[in-house]
């Protein structure tokens, strides 16, 4: 007799949940405590999305102030390679979550420079990973690959049982539930 196996289970295993995260991007600020709670079973993976515009800033400052979160647009344009860079050692010690939040608030909760080896250091103990290993990562261009295959158009993005959501429309469905939550 052939083992039993849960469906939901075997789904899961097939298509997975995965988060790819740029770090650069307010989207991934903005979204990714709902990621974290709703859909913790989620792998969060770095990748190397589109470049943020100014639009991209008034979107994101506008939704930052309906869910009530604290952002401050870091004074030096985030660029994000050496943070994403350091996100894929910690995903490599599976530590991406924990890294990705602590480095998204610092840099977009409190405006400090992404790339800045202070935050890096700081989103690295958050996580418990290795201190030297992580800011040796940041300058380490065979990780760029990586980062750039795992790109999607729009990261971050959230796929799930092969439907995929960019930052912009994890973003509304949070908005679209704090308002429901709040007509009530």
């Amino acid at each position: 007799m052939g083992q039993v196996i849960e469906l939901a289970q075997f789904r899961r295993r097939r298509t997975g949940t995965v988060f790819a995260f740029d770090l650069s991007s307010p989207w991934t600020y903005l979204a990714a405590d709902a990621v974290a709670t709703d859909f913790p079973e989620a792998e969060w993976i770095p990748a190397i999305g589109n470049p943020t515009t100014s639009a991209d800033r008034d979107r994101a400052e506008r939704a930052a102030r309906r869910l009530n979160l604290r952002f401050l647009w870091p004074d030096v344009r985030p660029a994000g390679r050496a943070a994403n860079r350091a996100a894929s050692l910690a995903a490599e010690h599976g530590k991406a979550r924990p890294f990705a939040l602590a480095a998204a608030r610092l840099a977009w909760g409190w405006g400090q420079d992404l790339d800045d080896h202070e935050l890096i250091a700081q989103a690295a103990g958050i996580a418990e990973l290795p201190l030297d290993a992580t800011l040796e990562a940041t300058f380490d261009p065979r990780r760029d690959p990586h980062l750039d295959q795992a790109a999607y158009d729009g990261a971050p993005a959230l796929t799930k049982a092969g439907v995929t959501l960019d930052g912009h429309a994890l973003v509304a469905a949070q908005l679209s539930r704090a308002a429901t939550t709040r007509a009530r």
